[in-house]
C-alpha cells in the first residue's frame, strides 16, 4: 500500500469515527470492518490495529495485525506512538485503523495520536542466506541533520553475494550497536542518486542535487574512531548492509556528514562506481605505495580492477595481474594493466620475479580471497615488500606465516575507505585518470535485482564486471 499515513480511528471510551479530506464522518455502529468499508466506499484500504504484547513491552506502540484470527503480526510496522493511556491493553479489543492519503489528513495532536509513516516506498531487504526479498516498507523522515536520497543507480557488490551466499556477516542477526537494526535490513551500499529533501541544520546541499553516499557506520567513540581509523570501528559496518537504510529503496536517509556531490561532467551510473574505486583507492593509500612502484594484482573482478585504475593513475610502474577468466583478463589489459597471466598455465610467482629484475614486486593486492592467491601474493614480493589484503574472506584458511617471515615481507589488512578516498576519486574521474565507464557490463530493474542482478553475478561472474541496479534512473 502507497503513498499513505495513518491514524488511529478508535481509542477506549470513544465512538469509532474516520476522517476523510479534513471532514469527520458518521459513527460506525458496530462491526468496524465492514462498516468502514460503507462510510469510505472502497477510496481509502481499511486494515486492523490491535497492542502486540507477547511478552515484550512496546510500551504506547500499535503494530498493523497481518492476521486478524491469529492476532499474528509479522510485518511489525509501528504506526502510532502516543499516551500509553490512549492504548487499549486488552488484546481482544481491536482498534481500526484506516489509511489516507497526506492530503486527506488532519492533524488533531490535542487527542494524542501522531502518525509516524508518511507512504510506504519499495526495498529490496536481506532476511539470512538465499533470502532476499522486494518488501514494501514506510518511507523513512528526514531529521533535521540528515539528507533524504533517492538513489539512481546502486551496484551490486561482492560482500552483497557472500551475504547472499554464505550467510550474514556485515547484515545483523542481534541489534547493531550503532545503527541498532537487526535483519532483515535494506541492501545496496554503493550507490549515486539525487537529493530529496535536506534537514533544516543542513549547509551546503540542496534539493535537487546529484551526490554519492559514503556508507561507513562508526560509533564515534571507539579506539579507531577516536583515532581517525573510523572505517576500522570495532562497531562499525556499512550503510546498505548494517541498517540505516540502503541504495535498493525509493529514499533513504543519511547523516549529511556522508553525502558527497559529484561534478555535473560525470553521469550518475558512473557514479555508482564511485564507491567500489574507492575501495581500491584505499588499498593504495594506506600502503607503501609510491610513483613508479611496481605491483601484481591477484584477482580482476570489480575490486582488482579499480585497483588496477587506482596504481595506473597514481603513476605505478608495472603492473602484473593474476585472473582466469578470459574477459577479466581483457578488462585488466584496458584498465591499465601491463601483463596478464592466467596461474592455472603460468607460473605467476616465477613471472613476476623475471619481470621486477629477480626481486619481486614491491606490493601485491590480493583482490581474490583464495587460499592460491594468498600464498602467490606473499611469494610475489620482494624482501620487505608489502601484501596488502584487500578481499573479504568468508571462512579460515591456511596461512604459513614463514611466506612473509623468511624474506621480511609485510601484510597488511584494509577495509573499506575514508571520505578523502571519494572525493580523490571523484576528483580523478572528473579529470579523466579514471574512466570507470566500462566497468558497467548490465544493469537490471529494481524488481529483478536477485533473478537478472545476483543470480548472474554468481552464473556468469567472468563475463561481468559491475551490474548496476536502476532504482530511479537519471542521466
Amino acid at each position: 500500500m502507497s503513498d499513505v499515513r495513518y491514524r488511529i480511528s478508535e481509542m477506549p471510551g470513544k465512538k469509532r469515527e474516520a476522517w476523510v479530506r479534513g471532514k469527520r464522518l458518521r459513527p460506525a455502529a458496530t462491526g468496524g470492518r465492514r462498516a468502514a468499508s460503507q462510510w469510505l466506499s472502497g477510496t481509502v484500504a481499511v486494515e486492523w490495529m490491535i497492542t502486540l504484547y507477547h511478552g515484550v513491552s512496546l510500551q504506547n506502540h500499535l503494530i498493523i495485525c497481518d492476521d486478524l484470527k491469529t492476532m499474528e503480526c509479522p510485518s511489525r510496522k509501528i504506526v502510532y506512538q502516543g499516551p500509553a493511556k490512549n492504548v487499549t491493553r486488552n488484546r481482544e479489543s481491536l482498534n481500526s485503523q484506516i489509511n489516507f492519503r497526506p492530503d486527506q489528513l488532519p492533524h488533531d495532536p490535542d487527542r494524542g495520536y501522531k502518525p509516524l509513516l508518511e507512504r510506504n516506498m519499495r526495498a529490496i531487504r536481506y532476511y539470512g542466506q538465499k533470502d532476499i526479498r522486494l518488501d514494501e516498507i514506510p518511507e523513512p523522515t528526514c531529521g533535521d541533520d540528515d539528507v533524504k536520497i533517492a538513489p539512481a543507480y546502486v551496484g551490486i557488490c561482492g560482500t552483497d553475494l557472500h551475504e547472499y551466499l554464505g550467510g550474514a556477516t556485515f547484515c545483523p542477526e542481534s541489534p547493531h550497536p550503532v545503527t541498532n537494526e537487526v535483519i532483515p535490513v535494506v541492501l545496496g551500499h554503493e550507490f549515486s542518486g539525487v537529493i530529496d529533501e535536506v534537514g533544516k541544520n543542513v549547509d551546503g546541499l540542496k534539493k535537487g542535487q546529484r551526490v554519492v553516499v559514503q556508507p561507513t557506520v562508526a560509533c564515534g567513540h571507539c579506539g579507531a574512531c577516536t583515532s581517525s581509523v573510523e572505517n576500522a570501528c570495532s562497531n562499525g559496518g556499512f550503510i546498505g548492509l548494517s541498517g540505516g537504510g540502503g541504495g535498493l529503496s525509493d529514499r533513504l536517509v543519511v547523516p549529511k556528514r556522508r553525502v558527497i556531490p559529484i561534478p555535473d561532467d560525470i553521469p550518475l551510473d558512473v557514479a555508482a562506481t564511485v564507491e567500489p574505486l574507492s575501495v581500491g583507492w584505499h588499498a593504495i593509500k594506506v600502503s607503501p605505495f609510491k610513483e613508479g612502484d611496481s605491483a601484481i594484482v591477484m584477482g580482476g573482478g570489480p575490486v582488482g580492477l579499480a585497483v588496477i585504475q587506482g596504481l595506473k593513475a597514481l603513476g605505478a610502474g608495472t603492473i602484473i595481474v593474476s585472473e582466469i577468466a578470459k574477459q577479466r583478463q581483457n578488462f585488466a589489459k584496458e584498465f591499465g594493466a601491463d601483463y596478464v597471466f592466467d596461474p592455472r598455465h603460468q607460473d605467476i610467482i616465477k613471472e613476476t620475479m623475471k619481470l621486477c629484475g629477480g626481486n619481486g614486486a614491491d606490493l601485491a593486492f590480493d583482490c581474490a580471497g583464495v587460499p592460491a592467491s594468498l600464498e602467490s601474493a606473499c611469494k610475489c614480493v620482494r624482501p620487505r615488500g608489502t601484501v596488502v589484503n584487500v578481499a573479504i574472506w568468508e571462512r579460515a584458511v591456511p596461512f604459513n606465516p614463514n611466506w612473509v617471515t623468511l624474506r621480511e615481507r609485510y601484510y597488511l589488512g584494509t577495509i573499506g575507505y575514508v571520505k578523502s578516498d571519494f572525493e580523490q576519486v571523484i576528483d580523478a574521474i572528473h579529470k579523466g585518470k579514471l574512466t570507470p565507464a566500462h566497468m558497467i557490463t548490465r544493469k537490471v530493474k529494481l524488481e529483478d535485482t536477485v533473478e537478472g542482478g545476483m543470480k548472474t553475478l554468481i552464473s556468469d561472474k567472468d563475463n561481468q564486471v559491475k551490474v548496476l541496479v536502476e532504482v530511479n534512473p537519471q542521466p
